[in-house]
């Protein structure tokens, strides 16, 4: 009985050792095998990859797709437009309604420029890619930038590259709401006479770039003399300062533009002197409030000394925005203003 207890306890101590051998033996798994066929699949696209390292016990290595900035602006840089339309699609990199269209039209060489702006509000950054035409336009690429991804936000589109000016942008944040904005100065209109620069707020979301507000910063419309008369504008944004009377549709964020206009009568072009021809200027301040339902920045009609029609510059949208310099006009013996006062009156109300 005693024999059988020894020899039982030897076996059990060999079926040990023997699980043991089979337990530690090196095998390649499924997973590893994969993990290796994906990563040779990337490295054929020419795409930058980054490995990351699981949470698990095991370790393996996810491979994920990684934009680089730089590298993108190096492949485009000084080339054709094809060989730029095939590198942005090697990253996923969609570009809509930009000087990249229709290339059959517009045969030219991209150059190309990156940009970085830091945020206050969080760890993420804003990096843009400025891609420019001769006599075509301008085209920017958005991306968001944290220290481990790099995601493309979407495209924001410029013209009037032909009139040899350089748009200026720069971010606005909201530190309350953590909110940003690329803001570009934009050519919207132009022709004789004729020229308007807005100033063009696009929203960074987690889906994507909007346009959530845009107002007039320069503008010269002396276009035709049978105009009631010249408008010089140019508005200036002061200081964004809180709001603390919140509403369901305000969560405490606005921007004043103040602005300065000059009317000036349309027979200038007759006078040996057009400066002979002014007639008055307005100061005029402009509130517009986050709307956090429409999420979109909304005219504070209360707070602002004018409305939509502000820049309506018919008769009626005169009589009811300038009427106190029109008054004070009427008081001058200046002959220039009195004739122009006399034609506007006789003019049709519209």
């Amino acid at each position: 009985m005693k024999n059988a207890k020894i020899i039982c306890f030897l076996l059990l101590i060999i079926l040990f050792l023997l699980v043991s051998t089979i337990l530690d033996k090196p095998e390649n798994t499924g997973v590893g095998v994969n993990i290796k066929s994906t990563k040779t699949e990337i490295q054929k696209g020419d795409i930058s990859t980054t490995t990351l390292h699981s949470s698990n016990s095991d370790n393996l290595n996810l491979l994920v797709n990684k934009i680089n900035t730089n590298d993108i602006v190096n492949r485009i840089n000084e080339k054709p437009i094809e060989v730029v339309n095939s590198t942005l699609k090697e990253y996923g990199i969609e570009v809509k309604n930009s000087i990249l269209d229709d290339t059959e039209k517009r045969e030219g060489i991209i150059s190309a420029h990156l940009y970085h702006f830091k945020l206050q509000y969080t760890s993420k950054n804003i990096g843009l890619i400025e891609m420019v035409l001769p006599a075509a336009g301008l085209s920017y690429l958005v991306f968001e930038e944290d220290k481990s991804n790099i995601t493309y936000m979407g495209n924001i589109n410029l013209p009037g590259r032909n009139l040899n000016y350089e748009p200026n942008f720069r971010i606005e944040e909201d530190v309350n709401s953590k909110r940003a904005w690329l803001v570009f100065k934009q050519l919207n209109a132009y022709g004789t006479g004729i020229i308007e620069f807005d100033d063009v707020w696009y929203g960074i979301r987690n889906n994507g770039i909007s346009e959530d507000l845009r107002y007039i910063t320069q503008k010269s419309d002396w276009g035709s003399s049978s105009q009631l008369a010249y408008i010089t504008i140019n508005g200036t944004m002061s200081e964004i300062k809180p709001f603390y009377l919140l509403t369901d549709s305000q969560d405490g964020f606005y921007i004043d533009v103040n602005y300065e206009i000059k009317f000036t009568n349309s027979n200038a072009n007759e006078l040996e002197n057009p400066d002979d021809a002014f007639l008055f200027s307005a100061n005029r301040r402009v509130r517009y409030t986050w709307n956090n339902q429409g999420e979109c920045f909304t005219l504070d009609k209360e707070n602002s000394e004018g409305d939509e029609t502000l820049f309506d510059f018919n008769k009626r949208s005169l009589l009811k925005n300038y009427s106190q310099e029109i008054y004070r006009l009427s008081k001058s013996e200046i002959k220039n203003k009195k004739d122009w006062l006399k034609k506007f009156h006789d003019s049709k109300m519209d």
